[in-house]
């Protein structure tokens, strides 16, 4: 779930087939226009979180990520939780396989 989802996918790829049947693809540049620098960290923490569940590392982080905005006074902490619920396969819901065979 979330920002996590092509990670996911990857990591289970890369457990399913092996790093040689996988590809690395230049997409050019990528503008977030619609991100602030506060919120692509969120992202990034989220994913970063995903990296370490779906590769069964022990070390995890925190689920919260505190950063700093600029304040009147200096900066000023705000801590967010970081949403890591996964998903089942597809496969595995009843009504997708129900839904796949009509």
């Amino acid at each position: 779930v979330g920002y996590g989802v092509e990670l996911g996918m990857l990591v289970d790829a890369l457990h399913l087939v092996g790093l040689d049947a996988l590809a690395q693809v230049d997409v050019g540049v990528r503008k977030h226009r619609h991100q602030d620098g506060q919120a692509l960290g969120r992202m990034s923490a989220a994913i970063y979180r995903t990296a370490q569940l779906r590769l069964a590392r022990g070390h995890l982080i925190r689920p919260s990520l505190t950063q700093f905005d600029r304040g009147e006074d200096g900066f000023e902490p705000r801590t967010y939780s970081v949403d890591t619920e996964e998903r089942p396969p597809m496969v595995e819901i009843a009504e997708y396989a129900t839904r796949k065979v009509a």
